[in-house]
């Protein structure tokens, strides 16, 4: 959070700046452990709960259900009714928890090794309560993401401040890094297969701000976790950059939604609240933490507020988990007055229509796209889909007069069988045609704004292939995020090349229905870029498939924006598989590839292998970008036979 614990900080993330991405290298990870990548994306609600204890220096000003104040990490986490939040955070129906840890001034509310040695006694506690925490939600089938504060020190004592090197430049801030490194290391050593992923906290770096400035090494904290757990996503507030693929913005009131400070911190109209495609965090009760005692709470939302959006996010989100609703419970698993009972009014407006919105993804048959608002929506309808395809969700939120819905043609060309309510299974009249989609009540119901939900039954003759490199983790030569060069909400990134667009998607401005993209503050999706340079060099790009998988063809997406479709598209390449990401096999050789146009398509004799990546060796000068060299794609599909 942008924020400490004793002070909000009101002003915007400076996303400026970059590395030089020529010197970056992201390699495969070796394997280890169960696959999570690709899970975080079918996660739609989710929790953040920010608990840290106190330190020698620093009092804590979270409170406990009494209003009184723990002195050490000890009292905090000893306090911890870890079955009691548990049970709570299932009954309230949350898919994910975002869980703080290395956070405030750099408290862990578990044993630790490596902060003792560095910093010495009086920043952990003795209580595993991150772990225990971990292993309850986990058995009641809830994903945890740890959220840490890589950037933290200018909250440190001086002392703390001189031992681990905040202010020493010396080798590229090595002491700091050194020690971040270090906790890092054994976070993931020790809840990485346990866990879904783990987020940032701080400008990451990335600004002028002398205060953080050239702090923080971001390839070498990717590769240390990574090393270890390749199976976790890493999210970033002000991702991508070179760590993270992944993004999350937060909403600590309306005026830090997009555009920045543009509207009045009680500005809580959530009808007329953008979308976006990255995860968003919004802070439900008075604080992220419990700061206050529980009867000076209050539900900043109501619960229908928050059902719409989180049905709204559930549809746009395609890079990430979808709404996580901020609000801490006391360590006693109370919580701030009003904020229960929202959640649990939430729960209930959620369950008979639950399935559409748990483990699911954002439609591609109708997309909500980035920036949309609920006052907005095309047609009033959000969408949803089963991961596999075979069924689609329409949430009507903004009903039509009459009892006919009439949709356009899929965009990704499904045919439906059938049609029925979610809620009680009632049949819903289908008629679709070359000119869309008519989907008609049956007499004496009625359009419900909170819960109407149409299931439609998917032709399986229309479902497209099954794409195994969709949501998988990317690894590359170099990558485009951060160069100096793009803007500093880069339209290229390594999300972006597996997230199942397959065309150039440039940003434009919003038209008066609300659809495109924010011109001023989201991107567009160019698909991946590696990093320019005046001359050729070898590049790649591959996927980690997470196992060992049968596979049958590679689909290339070439760029098609305007002047710049073919561009970016290597003259002579190989596609190359491999079982361990180091030992390469070469499958397709390909020199003198003319200019491509549309989707190129390379059959594969069937057989097992786990990464698959495209070797560049030759790049084409780009005309529409200074003659610049880059290897560039809008999508790789990895298909099954």
């Amino acid at each position: 959070m942008k924020f400490h614990l004793f002070a909000i900080l009101t002003s915007a993330l400076t996303l400026l700046t970059g590395c030089d991405q020529s010197k970056q290298t992201l390699s495969p990870p070796e394997p280890k452990g169960q696959v999570h990548a690709q899970d975080i994306f079918k996660k739609r609600m989710g929790l953040f709960i920010h608990w840290v204890g106190s330190t020698p220096e620093h009092g804590s000003g979270i409170l406990f259900s009494n209003g009184q104040t723990s002195k050490t990490p000890d009292e905090f986490a000893d306090a911890v009714d870890v079955n009691k939040v548990c049970d709570e955070v299932a009954a309230l129906g949350f898919e994910y928890v975002v869980l703080t840890d290395f956070h405030g001034f750099g408290t862990m509310l578990h044993p630790s090794a490596a902060s003792d040695k560095w910093r010495g006694p009086g920043y952990t506690a003795k209580r595993d309560l991150v772990g225990e925490m971990i292993a309850g939600l986990k058995a009641r089938g809830i994903d945890v993401i740890l959220f840490t504060h890589p950037l933290d020190g200018h909250d440190y004592g001086a002392e703390q401040k001189k031992l681990l090197g905040w202010n020493d430049p010396e080798g590229g801030y090595k002491k700091w890094n050194d020690f971040v490194n270090d906790i890092h290391a054994e976070l993931t050593e020790r809840y990485g297969k346990d866990i879904l992923g783990i987020g940032f906290d701080s400008e990451f770096s990335l600004s002028t701000n002398e205060e953080w400035k050239g702090k923080l090494d971001r390839e070498r904290l990717r590769e240390t976790i990574l090393s270890r757990q390749p199976d976790l996503s890493l999210i970033a507030l002000t991702g991508p950059n070179e760590t993270c693929e992944l993004a999350m913005k937060e909403v600590w009131r309306p005026s830090w939604l997009d555009p920045w400070m543009t509207r009045s911190e009680e500005d809580w109209d959530i009808e007329t609240w953008p979308a976006y495609k990255r995860s968003i965090g919004i802070v439900q009760g008075h604080h992220w933490a419990t700061i206050i005692p529980p009867e000076g709470g209050k539900a900043r939302l109501t619960a229908e507020q928050m059902y719409r959006y989180t049905v709204l996010q559930a549809g746009t989100a395609t890079e990430g988990a979808g709404t996580c609703w901020a609000a801490s419970p006391y360590t006693d698993g109370l919580w701030e007055k009003g904020v229960r009972e929202a959640f649990t009014k939430l729960a209930a407006y959620m369950a008979p229509v639950r399935e559409s919105l748990r483990d699911v993804y954002a439609s591609r048959s109708y997309p909500t796209a980035e920036g949309s608002t609920l006052a907005g929506l095309p047609h009033g309808v959000v969408a949803t889909r089963q991961t596999d395809d075979t069924v689609e969700y329409l949430h009507v939120l903004n009903p039509p007069e009459g009892r006919t819905l009439a949709l356009p043609t899929p965009a990704d060309g499904k045919l439906f069988t059938a049609a029925t309510l979610l809620a009680d299974g009632s049949a819903v009249k289908l008629q679709q045609n070359a000119d869309g989609l008519q989907l008609t009540l049956p007499e004496g119901i009625n359009w419900q704004p909170l819960n109407t939900v149409i299931r439609l039954q998917v032709d399986p003759a229309t479902i497209a292939p099954r794409n195994l490199a969709l949501h998988c983790p990317v690894f590359a030569s170099t990558s485009i995020e951060r160069d100096p060069a793009w803007p500093p909400r880069s339209d290229s990134g390594r999300i972006r090349l597996v997230d199942g667009e397959t065309r150039a998607l440039p940003r434009v401005n919003l038209d008066k229905e609300g659809r495109g993209y924010p011109h001023d503050w989201s991107t567009g999706n160019l698909g991946w870029s590696s990093a320019r340079s005046e001359q050729s060099s070898e590049q790649y790009v591959g996927v980690d498939l997470g196992d060992a998988l049968t596979i049958g063809e590679v689909l290339l997406y070439p760029r098609d924006d305007g002047k710049n479709a073919g561009q970016g598209f290597p003259v002579d390449f190989q596609i190359q598989v491999s079982q361990d990401g180091e030992a390469w096999t070469t499958l397709i050789s390909q020199k003198d590839y003319p200019l491509p146009n549309g989707v190129q398509r390379f059959a594969l004799q069937p057989q097992k292998a786990r990464y698959v990546r495209v070797l560049a060796t030759r790049l084409r000068p780009n005309p529409s970008d200074k003659g610049l060299h880059s290897f560039q794609l809008a999508e790789l599909a990895v298909l099954a036979p």
